[in-house]
């Protein structure tokens, strides 16, 4: 019963997903989630469609909390419209819970890092990575996470695709491919 249930809740959520594809709302969320990249946040710049697009872009923090805000503060000193994450967030400093958090706070845009993708994976636990610090780095990184900031974490994509005004704008951790 339960495999017929769930066959028959598989092909209703494809019936569903096929509407909303026919109404054209994939186009209108994929235009919505990425409506700041095409317009300032209110309160910076004048809304003007024209000229340049301010765009801070970080990557690497690795559990840097003081190193975070310095650099949020200066990218909203200079004028960034749109703030963009590469990838790990997590990493050898002493504040990964908080710097997630203030990521997610502040709905920054963000790809998962190879550091990220290995302290959830635990695959420090096998031995890997060979360095002892940096297993010891991942398991307290990955420790002082709460299931709420792995989830979290798990759902962050390796590539976004976004438009900049027309113009293609991936951003990755690493190599595109």
């Amino acid at each position: 019963d339960r495999k017929n249930t769930r066959a028959e809740l598989f092909r209703e959520l494809g019936r569903y997903w096929g509407e909303l594809k026919e109404e054209g709302f994939w186009d209108q969320f994929h235009e919505t989630i990425s409506s700041p990249l095409e317009f300032p946040f209110s309160g910076r710049g004048d809304g003007n469609r024209e000229g340049p697009v301010t765009i801070a872009v970080i990557s690497d923090v690795h559990a840097n909390l003081p190193a975070l805000e310095a650099v949020l503060e200066d990218a909203g000193s200079r004028g960034a419209a749109v703030l963009l994450n590469a990838g790990d967030m997590t990493g050898y400093g002493p504040f990964p819970e908080e710097v997630v958090d203030l990521i997610r706070g502040r709905h920054i845009l963000s790809v998962a890092g190879n550091y990220d993708l290995q302290v959830l994976s635990r695959k420090w636990k096998t031995g890997r990575p060979r360095s002892r610090e940096k297993r010891l780095a991942m398991r307290w990184a990955y420790r002082n996470l709460s299931q709420e900031t792995r989830n979290c974490l798990t759902h962050h994509p390796r590539l976004l695709r976004l438009p900049v005004r027309g113009l293609p704008l991936r951003v990755t951790h690493g190599s595109p491919e």
